[in-house]
């Protein structure tokens, strides 16, 4: 029974152990300090929050010119559409200025 005693002791032991052997490789191993790891994160996250930036603001920018785009399109469609109803409205007037005065109806 002393040895099932020991037990839970000597897994903690063995777990504190092996933290401790973790840490030490780690810190060993490590390319840089934890305050130069932290200034290397925060220069990558401030680099991609800038590309992020550049990126939306071109792309509202495309928007933008496609919307002027459009515009300038459906103006010219409506500019073409009265064009035309003038064109029709006077064609019906003479014909019917024609009709009235005697005249016959000419289909072209």
């Amino acid at each position: 029974m002393s040895q099932q005693s020991h037990r839970p002791l000597d897994f903690v032991a063995g777990l504190l152990v092996g933290a401790a052997a973790g840490a030490a490789v780690g810190l060993l191993y490590a390319p840089r300090s934890g305050a130069e790891s932290r200034h290397h994160l925060s220069e990558q996250m401030h680099a991609k929050r800038e590309q992020a930036t550049t990126l939306a603001d071109e792309s509202r920018h495309q928007g933008s010119l496609s919307l002027h785009q459009v515009k300038a399109l459906v103006m010219q469609q409506v500019s073409r559409l009265r064009d035309a109803l003038r064109a029709g409205k006077q064609a019906a007037l003479e014909t019917h200025r024609n009709l009235q005065a005697g005249g016959s109806l000419h289909v072209k």
